[in-house]
């Protein structure tokens, strides 16, 4: 009888082993992905702020597809050559997102705030 006990008890620590090591691996992924999308979101923005350098012409909206995910911005126009950047990556079901507000002159664009935001 106290085979089966001791078989059942090391049963039930090694499934218990295995569960949090899943555990662990999905939160390690999602760490991963939450940074790729952070990174993504960055280089939207950055694209974002090169488009209004070249173009000069806010408002504007567009995206990437780089490595595992996708990234989308949006820039509005403020008034006085100021404008804003909502730019957001997603990789997996990981979004992160990023807002720039900046100021653009004589081919120039300057950046006031560069933030990492919950929503936009």
């Amino acid at each position: 009888m106290s085979v089966l006990v001791v078989g059942a008890v090391g049963a039930s620590i090694a499934v218990a082993v295995i569960l949090l090591g899943l555990g662990s691996s999905r939160t390690s992924m999602d760490v991963l992905r939450s940074g790729e999308a952070r990174e993504l979101a960055s280089a939207c923005a950055e694209e974002a702020l090169l488009f209004v350098r070249d173009s000069m012409s806010p408002p504007a909206s567009g995206g990437l597809t780089l490595g595992n995910g996708t990234c989308e911005y949006a820039i509005t126009d403020q008034g006085d050559q100021n404008f804003v950047v909502d730019a957001s990556g997603v990789v997996g079901t990981v979004i992160r997102k990023v807002k720039v507000i900046a100021m653009e002159s004589d081919s120039m664009v300057s950046v006031d705030s560069w933030q990492e935001v919950d929503d936009f």
